[in-house]
């Protein structure tokens, strides 16, 4: 064996002997606080595992908590004294102060008491737009007092408006410690309003496209009239766009103008259902569906 083979064992084993020797003394000197570190690391990790668990629990009672003050704040029914019976009618009209809901008639029909319970029976009878008529609905429906709504009508008339019949149903106790709560001081929890009008028929939502794009007279207002035949409208835009007798618009044509009156006259093509729209000066602008 050559010289240098022998120097390249010796020293080969005199590094093993130096790296032995130094783990055995790392060990040695600090293989406890290896031990406790490795130790402790498990058990944060354990803990992290436990607190990630715990967090999925919490998260779930809290959806479940959301959803009871949900059903608290939107559902609070209750029964109310039977004193209040004939004063239902004041009660409609004190949750409806500015008058945004449709113009009803209204009558008592009938009281019936059984044990500590009367259960009274109202008729609300009128015209109104659905949509005005929905948002009183479901102001009765999420408000306090029990009522519920027995019968429903509604013939829809021209220009979304349409005549409404409600028949509907009240709960009330004998006077007692949980039921004489002033009904005038109980409010509706939320004004619901939605856009969807389930008596409009389901063509209009797919009218033709306007290809030739024609002026779209649905939203547009009209701000001044000239005889003979003649109508100034404003759109949407800001572009003011005139219109004589038999002028084409998207969906039709307009077919009159009564200067005397204030109006414009179209008749419209909505998907095969024939609508005829009236124009009139000074008129809020709302689409017509």
């Amino acid at each position: 064996m050559s010289k240098h083979v022998l120097n390249t064992i010796i020293l080969m084993v005199l590094l093993i002997i130096i790296l032995v020797g130094g783990l055995f003394y790392i060990h040695e000197k600090y293989g406890k606080k290896i031990n406790d570190i490795q130790s402790g690391y498990r058990d944060e990790k354990e803990e992290y595992q436990r607190l990630q668990n715990f967090k999925v629990e919490v998260d779930q009672k809290n959806e479940e908590l959301r959803e009871l003050k949900y059903q608290l704040n939107n559902f609070p029914t209750m029964t109310i004294d039977k004193k209040y019976i004939h004063q239902v009618l004041l009660y409609f009209e004190e949750f409806d102060p500015n008058g945004e809901f449709f113009q009803f008639d209204y009558s008592v029909n009938s009281i019936k008491s059984r044990d500590e319970v009367t259960e009274a029976t109202y008729s609300l009878s009128g015209n109104g737009n659905f949509k005005e008529i929905e948002s009183f609905i479901n102001y009765l429906e999420y408000s306090p007092p029990l009522f519920f709504i027995q019968n429903f009508s509604f013939s829809s008339q021209k220009n979304g408006q349409g005549t409404i019949k409600l028949l509907i149903r009240g709960v009330f106790l004998e006077k007692s410690e949980k039921s004489d709560r002033d009904i005038f001081s109980i409010s509706p929890k939320i004004h619901y309003s939605k856009e969807y009008n389930p008596f409009e028929p389901l063509i209009t939502q797919n009218l033709p496209p306007n290809t030739l794009n024609l002026p779209d007279i649905r939203n547009a207002k009209l701000i001044s009239l000239v005889a003979p035949e003649t109508a100034w409208f404003k759109f949407g835009d800001g572009q003011l766009k005139s219109f004589e007798v038999g002028g084409r618009v998207y969906l039709g044509e307009m077919t009159s103008i009564d200067v005397e009156e204030g109006i414009a006259v179209f008749k419209l093509n909505m998907g095969g259902i024939k609508k005829v729209l009236e124009k009139k000066l000074n008129e809020k602008v709302s689409d017509v569906q």
